[in-house]
């Protein structure tokens, strides 16, 4: 699974930025358990292929810094 996921974020398939398949998406997918798809996207957080926003979600890459001049509002 984290071969795969890897190959295709190097070869375009998962694009920087978009949301991250869901646990349950990969589960089905790759035919494994919870845990084991928790445990995997942590390791790929590390190695910065994903990256989670609190109370947002999950995205493919690491975060994207903001451009200068742009302004956030809460």
């Amino acid at each position: 699974m984290k071969r795969v996921l890897r190959e295709e974020y190097r070869s375009g398939l998962l694009l920087r930025g978009q949301p991250a398949p869901t646990k349950r998406e990969l589960e089905k997918r790759f035919e494994v358990s919870g845990p084991v798809v928790l445990r995997v996207m942590q390791e790929l957080s590390k190695e910065q292929l994903f990256h989670s926003v609190p109370r947002v979600g999950s995205f493919v890459g690491p975060p994207l810094a903001p451009t200068s001049g742009q302004l956030f509002y809460f």
